[in-house]
């Protein structure tokens, strides 16, 4: 999990960041969902775009 940065200020929320589709993939996408949801967090499955949010690109 982590949390983005951008400058100075924090991107609101929490990422679960993964490339592991197989078990985070679209066939059980709603059950990490609603887990996720539970916990004000978004799933991301690509890396490059995780990448741009920490560097505060996104």
């Amino acid at each position: 999990m982590l949390q983005g940065k951008q400058g100075s200020s924090a991107i609101t929320g929490a990422y679960f960041v993964t490339s592991n589709t197989s078990d985070y993939g679209k066939v059980n996408a709603p059950l990490i969902y609603d887990e996720l949801n539970g916990i004000n967090a978004t799933l991301i499955d690509n890396l490059p775009w995780a990448l741009a949010i920490v560097e505060g690109r996104a």
